[in-house]
């Protein structure tokens, strides 16, 4: 084991960590560890990861770009995504960006963690950037990442990326999948537990005519296309894909309205009630260097809104991430149903290989999934307060799992849910 020290470096006031094992004098002078001409605060142990730790998105961006571009991650972790999220809803939120990444001897980038510390009056925490919203937290991944960390060596490789984090209370790693792109999740050699809640996707052909006698049952079949005639009857049923700045944001606008009195109705809390929210996903639909990886749709019926939808596409992957529709006279016609159909349709005719209906385990999830996603949480105590925080926490989140993949208790807690949320709407 390395003898790392720590200081400040009085020429640059650049925090340093330098490893003093089995060198000479004149070789252990207090080095700036900043590889590639990158700032930050570094590590060199007798392995071959160099590991440094970044607090600010934009001086790594470039080759943020890169590693997404190359190797092996989730549109969660994207660049994209994450400075969006940061400048809309993490500041806000006090979520410090504690980026790290590992290098090869020869300086190549083999992993990034965006992670993030989440001050607070009581618990600092160690948490995934964008975690609120993110349905997958994981590393990006080189495509050499094994060549140079072999499985069951992540772990101490943890011990010293610990080592050069700021101070935390609780590491709170949640939503973590068991693979990154085909790559075994280097984070699951930490203790975790299963998620509530899973995900679910199916693979894609280009003949969706093929892929739905395949998914739904002949009576299943019949039964959408008797809705969509009655939908017919209404007028002419419109799928708009919305490529305008304008169109977007009024569609936008659209569904979160639509989420709103859907959540009310649910009993469930509003995410659109947390300033930053909408503007979230408004800015990452319009802005000129985010807009590229979303999808905007809306399925019209006589030229008025029925049901949208907020998607994403990144890697060959279509993200289903919020869609909503209208309570009124049509919904009975399930428009929703439709619209997710045309979306499936327009993915597969786009040569997307994998739909993906991220987080969550409902019914028409599970009708058209060809493959599940189990997702994971690590949470360990780093200070006697963390362990005050995680015992209580372990215990509920054992509970919450039971009750969502008990059906019979998940289907009474919905009911009283929404009951309880019926009464107070009618409360003066």
């Amino acid at each position: 084991m390395a003898l790392v020290e720590k200081g400040i470096s009085k020429a640059t006031s650049d925090i340093y960590l330098r490893d003093t094992t089995g060198m000479s004098d004149h070789k252990s002078q207090a080095r700036r560890l900043s590889p590639v001409g990158l700032p930050g605060k570094t590590t060199q142990d007798r392995s071959p990861v160099q590991l440094s730790l970044h607090h600010d998105l934009s001086e790594i961006k470039e080759l943020w770009l890169k590693l997404q571009t190359e190797g092996d991650c989730y549109v969660f972790q994207s660049y994209e995504w994450l400075s969006t999220w940061l400048a809309c809803i993490g500041e806000q939120l006090k979520y410090e960006p504690a980026i790290v990444i590992g290098r090869s001897g020869a300086g190549e980038v083999l992993f990034m963690l965006p992670l993030a510390i989440v001050r607070s009056s009581m618990v600092h925490r160690l948490a995934w950037l964008g975690t609120p919203l993110a349905d997958y937290n994981a590393p990006l991944l080189s495509k050499s990442f094994r060549k140079h960390v072999a499985a069951g060596e992540f772990k101490a490789l943890w011990r010293e990326i610990l080592r050069i984090l700021p101070s935390f209370d609780v590491s709170d790693l949640s939503k973590q999948p068991e693979l990154v792109s085909g790559q075994r999740n280097p984070m699951l050699e930490l203790s975790h537990s299963v998620n509530a809640s899973g995900a679910h996707s199916v693979s894609l052909v280009p003949d969706f005519d093929e892929l739905y006698a395949d998914k739904k049952s002949k009576s299943g079949r019949a039964r959408e296309r008797k809705r969509e005639r009655k939908l017919a009857e209404a007028g002419p049923i419109d799928f708009l894909v919305h490529e305008e700045v304008d169109d977007i944001k009024a569609c936008i606008n659209r569904l979160i309205d639509m989420k709103t009195k859907s959540f009310a109705a649910m009993g469930v809390a509003n995410i659109f009630e947390q300033n930053g929210n909408g503007d979230f996903y408004r800015a990452l639909a319009t802005q000129d260097d985010t807009r590229h990886i979303t999808q905007v749709t809306e399925l019209r019926v006589n030229d008025e809104c029925q049901a949208t939808n907020w998607g994403i596409v990144f890697k060959g992957r279509y993200y289903y991430v919020m869609a909503s529709y209208v309570q009124n006279e049509l919904s009975r016609f399930a428009p929703g149903t439709l619209q997710l159909n045309k979306i499936i349709k327009w993915a597969a005719e786009n040569n997307i290989d994998v739909f993906d209906f991220t987080i969550g385990d409902e019914r028409y999830k599970l009708s058209w999934a060809d493959s599940s996603i189990d997702l994971y949480d690590h949470l360990s105590a780093n200070s006697l307060l963390g362990l005050i925080f995680v015992a209580p926490h372990l215990v509920q989140r054992k509970m919450k799992r039971f009750i969502k993949q008990t059906p019979a208790l998940w289907e009474m807690y919905r009911k009283a849910r929404a009951k309880v949320a019926s009464v107070r709407a009618k409360l003066p």
